[in-house]
């Protein structure tokens, strides 16, 4: 997990932004959260309901499952949690029943985000045009390959379009090839096995899927939140073969 935050911390001293360490519109995060929180807000780690102010309880999970999720918020928001040390939003209450309902550890997860920094605007991300700040781009795809390459996951759960667009865009190409096919699509345009796809990284076999982020949940009915279910189980059950 240090070796995560050490990396972040070297890419910001670099200043590759006109001597900042970040585009106009994001900043460094001020500190980190001792209790439940994504990385890199967080240390992205598993927590029973009873537990979101403690410490971790399991080690790090290694080969196991990454989400990823697309950014920790605003520089205010992130601050009044640091006051209260842990995060317990919708998107994680709903990917813990997701994770029951697939019948899936919770301890098996690395909870963490693809876009780096934090935003100091109190405005949607759906806002910012990332196109203009291609560079940030690479940035953050730089540090989602070594996060891949640290953490070795088997299986990369794909929180929603935004978090897509990390994934599969061409800085310098998509992390594994099957992910060609989600480029310029809509989750809801695909057939369920389209939403997983499986290649080698570095050697070894990654299973990707592409799910809808958490949030969305509040709003779906019984039927969607099992389907939801069933592509999550097979999807790890492919991973681990």
């Amino acid at each position: 997990m240090q070796l995560l935050w050490n990396r972040i911390h070297q890419m910001e001293q670099e200043c590759r932004f006109h001597g900042k360490a970040y585009p106009e519109g994001l900043a460094p995060f001020p500190g980190r959260l001792t209790g439940q929180g994504f990385f890199p807000g967080g240390d992205g780690l598993w927590r029973d309901d009873s537990q979101l102010h403690d410490k971790p309880q399991f080690p790090f999970p290694f080969g196991g499952i990454m989400f990823l999720g697309n950014d920790f918020g605003t520089l205010d928001s992130f601050k009044t949690l640091l006051r209260r040390g842990y995060e317990n939003p919708p998107t994680w209450r709903n990917l813990k029943l997701r994770l029951n309902r697939a019948g899936i550890p919770g301890r098996l997860g690395f909870f963490t985000n693809a876009i780096l920094g934090l935003r100091t605007e109190n405005k949607a991300l759906d806002a910012m045009d990332w196109t203009n700040y291609p560079q940030f781009g690479r940035l953050c795809r730089e540090f989602l390959e070594f996060q891949i390459e640290t953490v070795k996951p088997r299986l990369v759960v794909v929180l929603g379009s935004k978090a897509k667009l990390a994934v599969c865009s061409d800085l310098p190409h998509p992390i594994i090839p099957g992910l060609v096919q989600w480029q310029g699509r809509d989750l809801n345009s695909m057939l369920a096995e389209g939403t997983i796809q499986r290649g080698e990284w570095q050697g070894s076999k990654l299973t990707f899927l592409l799910t809808s982020h958490p949030y969305s949940d509040v709003g779906k009915n019984d039927d969607a939140k099992t389907a939801d279910t069933a592509r999550l189980a097979c999807a790890w059950e492919l991973a681990q073969q």
